[in-house]
C-alpha cells in the first residue's frame, strides 16, 4: 500500500511541525498544520518552485530608468541590483539544483537501487531465518553501495535546506530566503522616495499655479491702467484740439487747455507703455512657469512609471520569500525521507537473520518509492520560465 511522503507513518520519519526559521514576506513565522493533506502539500510545493522561478524571472528582467537626475535614484537603483544578485542566484544555481541535478541523480540511480534491493531480496528469500555468513558478508557489501549513493543525495539535499533535531532548519535556501527579506526591505525603504519626490512636485506645480494666478490678476489691472492711459490720450487730444483752436481768440484759455491737453496725452502714453512693459513681463513669466510645469508633470509621469516598477518587483520578492517558504518545508522532509532509507539500511546491515533484514528492507523501499516518486515530479518542473518582465513598465 501506498505510504504518505510529507505525512510519514513510521516511527523513525518525523512528522511536519511548524518551524521559525521559515517565515513570510513579512518575516512572520510560517505555521504549517500537521494535519494538512499529503496531496495538497505536494501540489503547493511543485506550485511553490514554479512560482518561485517566475518571481525571480522578473526581478531579474526589471530595470530602473532615471526620472530625472534624481539625487536619490543611484542608491535606489543598487538595491535593485542587490535584490536581483539574489534572484539570479535561484535562477543559475539553486533552481537548477533544486529542479534537475539533485532529482536527476535519484532517477539515475534508481536502476542500481532497484538492482541492490533484488540481491538483498534473494538474500533474504535463502535465508527466512539466520544468515549464513557468507550471505551476511554480500548482504552488508551491497548495502554499504547503496547507503554510499544515498548518504551522497542525502548531503546535497541538506546542503539547500535541512533541520536539526531540535527542528531548527538551515542550509542555502533558509539563508537565501533571509537575504532576500533584507533586500527586499531595503528596496522598499528607497522606494519611499520615490513617493516623496511626486508628492513634491505635486506640491511645486500647485505654487507654480498659484503664481500663474497671481500673474492673470495683475495683468487684468495692468489692463485696466492702460485702458486709462488710453482714454488719457484721447482727452488730451481732443483738449488739445480745442485749447488750440482758442489760442486764436482767448490765446491765454487756449494755452491752458493746449498744455493740459498735451499734458494728457504724454501722460496717458508713459502710463501706457508702462504698463504693456509689465504685462509683457508678466506673460513671460507665465509662459515660463508652464514649461516648468510641464516639465514637472513629464517627471511625475515618469516617477509613476517606476514606481509602478518597483511595486512589481517588490510584490515578486514577497512571492518569492513566501513560496520559498512553502516548498521549503517538502524539501526537509523529502531530506527526511533520505535519511530514514540511511536509517534503515544501516540497520539492516547489521541484521542477523532473514526476516529482520526484510523488514528493513521493506522500510527502505517504501522511503525509496516515496523519494523516487517526489524526485519525478520535481523534474517536471521547467527551472526557466519566461514571464512578462517588470522592467518593461519602466519609462
Amino acid at each position: 500500500m501506498p505510504k504518505a511522503f510529507l505525512i510519514p507513518t513510521a516511527a523513525k520519519r518525523p512528522v511536519l511541525m511548524a518551524r521559525p526559521a521559515l517565515v513570510d514576506a513579512l518575516g512572520r513565522p510560517l505555521a504549517l498544520s500537521d494535519s494538512k493533506k499529503e496531496e495538497l502539500q505536494m501540489g503547493q510545493a511543485f506550485a511553490s518552485v514554479r512560482q518561485i522561478t517566475e518571481a525571480c524571472t522578473a526581478i531579474h528582467n526589471t530595470c530602473f530608468v532615471d526620472p530625472g537626475n534624481a539625487d536619490w535614484f543611484n542608491g535606489l537603483n543598487n538595491k535593485l541590483n542587490v535584490l536581483k544578485g539574489y534572484a539570479d542566484s535561484w535562477l543559475k544555481d539553486y533552481a537548477i539544483a533544486i529542479t534537475s541535478t539533485i532529482p536527476s541523480s535519484i532517477i539515475t540511480f534508481v536502476p542500481k537501487f532497484d538492482a541492490g534491493a533484488k540481491v538483498l531480496q534473494c538474500i533474504i528469500d535463502r535465508n527466512p531465518m539466520e544468515l549464513s555468513p557468507s550471505d551476511a558478508a554480500l548482504a552488508r557489501d551491497v548495502i554499504a553501495r547503496i547507503v554510499s549513493k544515498v548518504d551522497e543525495i542525502s548531503q546535497n539535499v541538506e546542503y539547500y535546506v535541512k533541520r536539526d533535531g531540535h527542528m531548527n532548519t538551515s542550509g542555502k535556501l533558509i539563508d537565501w530566503q533571509a537575504n532576500m527579506l533584507a533586500a527586499r526591505k531595503d528596496l522598499a525603504e528607497g522606494s519611499a522616495n520615490i513617493q516623496s519626490a511626486c508628492t513634491d512636485l505635486k506640491k511645486q506645480i500647485a505654487e507654480y499655479n498659484s503664481e500663474i494666478d497671481g500673474l492673470n490678476a495683475e495683468i487684468e489691472a495692468y489692463n485696466k491702467m492702460i485702458a486709462l492711459g488710453g482714454g488719457l490720450v484721447g482727452g488730451g487730444a481732443t483738449i488739445g484740439v480745442i485749447g488750440y483752436g482758442m489760442c486764436f481768440v482767448f490765446p491765454w484759455v487756449g494755452g491752458v487747455l493746449l498744455a493740459l491737453g498735451i499734458g494728457m496725452v504724454v501722460g496717458g502714453g508713459v502710463t501706457w507703455g508702462e504698463m504693456q512693459n509689465k504685462i509683457n513681463k508678466a506673460n513671460g513669466k507665465i509662459v515660463e512657469l508652464t514649461s516648468k510645469i510641464k516639465d514637472d508633470q513629464k517627471t511625475i509621469l515618469a516617477l509613476n512609471t517606476l514606481s509602478a516598477a518597483a511595486s512589481t518587483c517588490l510584490a515578486s520578492a514577497d512571492s518569492a520569500i513566501s513560496n520559498l517558504a512553502d516548498f521549503a518545508v517538502t524539501w526537509v522532509t523529502f531530506g527526511d525521507s533520505l535519511r530514514a532509507i540511511l536509517s534503515a539500511l544501516d540497520e539492516g546491515s547489521e541484521a542477523a537473520s532473514g526476516a529482520l533484514l526484510g523488514m528493513n528492507l521493506d522500510e527502505a523501499r517504501e522511503d525509496w518509492a516515496d523519494t523516487k516518486d517526489y524526485a519525478k515530479q520535481l523534474l517536471e518542473v521547467p527551472g526557466e520560465i519566461k514571464v512578462v518582465p517588470a522592467g518593461d513598465q519602466a519609462a
